[in-house]
């Protein structure tokens, strides 16, 4: 898991520097993955309800590129360093 999280915040790194600081996940999202937004869409209103999509995955969907990223990152170094612990 140690592992892992160092890798996260590799790649967080790399697409604060790739794409812009400024420039939301979703975004980023659509320009590596096109078809992958509509998709996701569709799966979690239909699966899930429409409420997720717009109070949970949208927000995230707003934050700058690199910030899920980092903050799964930070998760698995915390989880890797419990593990060591």
């Amino acid at each position: 898991m140690f592992g892992a999280g160092v890798l996260m915040m590799i790649l967080a790194g790399s697409f604060a520097v790739f794409f812009s600081s400024t420039l939301n996940f979703g975004h980023a999202l659509g320009l590596l993955l096109p078809r992958t937004m509509v998709s996701l869409q569709g799966f979690v209103t239909r699966s899930v309800g429409a409420d997720l999509w717009y109070m949970v995955v949208y927000p995230v969907l707003e934050l700058p590129c690199w910030a899920p990223i980092a903050a799964l990152g930070t998760l698995f170094l915390l989880i890797g360093f419990l593990r060591r612990a």
